[in-house]
């Protein structure tokens, strides 16, 4: 049975050059809120950051609300990818929960050289395809096929549990409220082909596509969840 932390945190995970150059050439960061069925159960700050070797994706999270009755525990993920050529290369992944139980850390890599994708939670090793990512670097291409006026996406999506194929469909225009105002946002629909999870996303066209909020709807269990947008995001560099 998954503990009372990855359940919380789980949405967090999932939470072209010149179409995304305000984002791509500042980074920015924003604060986000987590809900589980309703209830405010975490917040989360992501840093999109430029570096010597590509680009970074960071977010921390940390419980609040009633979640902090239960737990202490604290999430890290950091992707790395490299942008050419309008295309997200996906190069690592490290997922680090610490907190209550022991610390657990998963290193994900991405070997374009042997075309595989490997796990450090797994013997198996996967194949590499041209829409392989994690589930940070996908989030980014996600904004780069949108600025292109892509409406489909079929891609390969590693995390801590495992690598898992996604269809994802844009489902129309949307208009929704945000704590940081009204955004105009389009709204894609992804699901898991393995597990039947099915992720929403809205994506705000005022800030390069970027998802301000995310919903999870697990099959298994009907838990419904939301990663919702709490602060503009601003430049870092």
């Amino acid at each position: 049975m998954l503990r009372l932390t990855q359940k919380l945190l789980y949405l967090s995970l999932f939470f072209s050059a010149s179409c995304l150059a305000g984002i791509l050439e500042t980074g920015y960061r924003a604060e986000f809120n987590l809900y589980a069925s309703g209830f405010y159960v975490a917040t989360t700050t992501r840093q999109l950051l430029k570096t010597q070797d590509g680009m970074e994706y960071r977010t921390d999270t940390q419980p609040e609300g009633i979640a902090k009755w239960y737990t202490s525990d604290t999430l890290v993920e950091i992707s790395k990818f490299k942008i050419k050529n309008n295309t997200i290369t996906a190069q690592s992944y490290r997922y680090q929960q610490t907190g209550d139980e022991e610390e657990k850390i998963i290193n994900i890599i991405f070997d374009h050289d042997n075309e595989n994708v490997r796990l450090s939670n797994e013997t198996r090793v996967h194949t590499l395809h041209a829409e392989s990512y994690d589930a940070l670097s996908f989030q980014i291409a996600l904004m780069q096929k949108l600025a292109l006026g892509e409406k489909t996406l079929i891609a390969d999506v590693a995390d801590q549990n495992g690598l898992y194929t996604y269809d994802a469909n844009l489902a129309g225009n949307e208009t929704i409220q945000t704590k940081i105002g009204t955004l105009d946002t389009l709204k894609i629909l992804m699901k898991n082909r393995q597990n039947g999870n099915l992720f929403t996303f809205w994506c705000a066209s005022k800030f390069d596509f970027l998802p301000v909020r995310i919903e999870l709807e697990r099959k298994d269990s009907g838990i419904s969840s939301i990663l919702e947008i709490q602060t503009t995001p601003k430049p870092v560099q």
